[in-house]
């Protein structure tokens, strides 16, 4: 005698539906954005101790990742391999200056870097046409170097590096260094040639935006991601990690 299947209980199919409800999440979560910026304290840097990325941006993706469920890979990168690596879809996203809408969507503002010169202590900086006939160290290619060298009153002296410029600044072999604010100071502290700073003259701000490659598998992760960043700065989060490293 042939037994009859045993009929599915309601019981059953409600725990078979509570379990998919479970699972859920886990889909968005086993996503992994590839998320790459250049090196560039205390926006972010890795310790040379330990090996652990630390500043401004691993904060931020720390709190993405906390607001979103997706998980983010970081690499840092210089500056011309962050277009190439987003190009190719290699990497999905990057929180840095505009980059060109060919090659990127733009997503919310997360940060405004200040961009200027910081002069030596006994150097009363106040505008622009305080520089005329200062010896200035400024990084060869950079933004600000094309924007000062517009000044033909100006003496650039080019290096390779900030920590370069800061150590003539102590010895007065420069009158003041140009750069990202923020990064010049952090660098002068671990230095110790901090004393020897006058206050910065801002000159410009550079918008830090979230934007993704347009190769990008993850596009659609930019709808929650940048609902995340609106909420961190209503919750005043942003304000908090720009005050904790100095932006």
């Amino acid at each position: 005698m042939n037994k009859s299947r045993p009929t599915p209980t309601f019981k059953g199919f409600w725990a078979f539906c509570l379990l998919l409800i479970a699972l859920a999440p886990l889909t968005q979560a086993s996503q992994t954005i590839k998320i790459i910026t250049i090196d560039a304290p205390p926006w972010v840097s890795r310790s040379p101790d330990t090996g652990e990325l630390h500043g401004a941006f691993v904060d931020v993706v720390d709190e993405l990742a906390n607001r979103t469920d997706y998980a983010f890979e970081i690499t840092l990168s210089p500056f011309a391999r962050v277009g190439r690596e987003l190009e190719l879809g290699v990497q999905d996203c990057t929180i840095l200056a505009p980059l060109p809408p060919s090659l990127t969507t733009m997503g919310e503002l997360i940060l405004k870097q200040p961009l200027g010169v910081i002069g030596h202590s006994n150097l009363a900086l106040t505008s622009d046409s305080d520089l005329a006939g200062k010896r200035i160290s400024v990084l060869r290619g950079a933004a600000l170097a094309t924007k000062l060298g517009a000044n033909t009153n100006l003496n650039m002296v080019f290096d390779k590096d900030y920590a370069t410029g800061l150590r003539k600044l102590a010895r007065g072999r420069v009158d003041a260094v140009a750069g990202a604010i923020p990064t010049l100071q952090y660098i002068a502290r671990g230095a110790g040639v901090e004393a020897y700073l006058g206050a910065p003259l801002v000159l410009a701000y550079i918008p830090l935006n979230f934007q993704c490659s347009k190769k990008s598998n993850h596009l659609d992760a930019m709808g929650p991601i940048n609902q995340a960043i609106k909420s961190m700065h209503d919750d005043g989060v942003i304000n908090d990690i720009k005050l904790r490293h100095g932006f």
